[in-house]
């Protein structure tokens, strides 16, 4: 934390070393508001500064994408018809539904190592078991969860065991840096 706090103070112009680096959260988030304003650092920079200090704070339920807003598919959706739904949307996985209940995770490119799909196969036929995680868990905790599990997309599952969302890595890592391209 002091080298943080030091690079903090250094950016924000201040011309004098506190003594004690015993600051809270707030104050080093009011620093980088004013380096922002004095110019030594960019809006970009301060927001990224608040992302890391607000990290520890936010709950998967936070972070997610609601179900309503993801693009499922169907157990019995043809490879033919995933390729074409991913080449429409830039989506390389998909969650696979059966019912209202998410059975699985599918993921293009996989699907095209295993022979591009020329052998008739359905989605519900290629896909991985999900991942679950409770929407109430903080993300600083899920993250390493994700990681070890190798798996970047996880079904979001509110307290009453309703699947709520997907979360991604890549939506916990926005989260501090900002948006990212790609």
């Amino acid at each position: 934390l002091g080298f943080v706090m030091r690079a903090v103070v250094r950016l924000s112009g201040v011309s004098e070393t506190p003594k004690s680096f015993f600051v809270t959260r707030e104050e080093l988030k009011h620093l980088a508001k004013e380096g922002e304003a004095g110019g030594a650092l960019t809006a970009e920079e301060r927001q990224m500064i608040d992302g890391v200090f607000d990290f520890p704070y936010k709950t998967v339920d936070d972070v997610m994408l609601p179900i309503s807003r993801t693009v499922t598919i169907l157990r019995d959706t043809p490879v033919a018809e995933l390729f074409e739904l991913s080449q429409r949307t830039g989506f390389a996985r998909f969650p696979v539904c059966d019912g209202d209940k998410i059975v699985g995770i599918v993921n293009v490119y996989e699907v095209l190592f295993d022979n591009g799909g020329r052998d008739g196969k359905m989605a519900g036929q290629l896909m991985q078991k999900p991942q679950f995680v409770a929407s109430t868990e903080r993300v600083n905790r899920v993250l390493p969860v994700l990681r070890a599990g190798r798996r970047p997309i996880s079904i979001v599952v509110n307290p009453e065991g309703k699947h709520v969302g997907i979360l991604t890595i890549e939506d916990i890592v926005e989260e501090i840096v900002g948006d990212v391209e790609g």
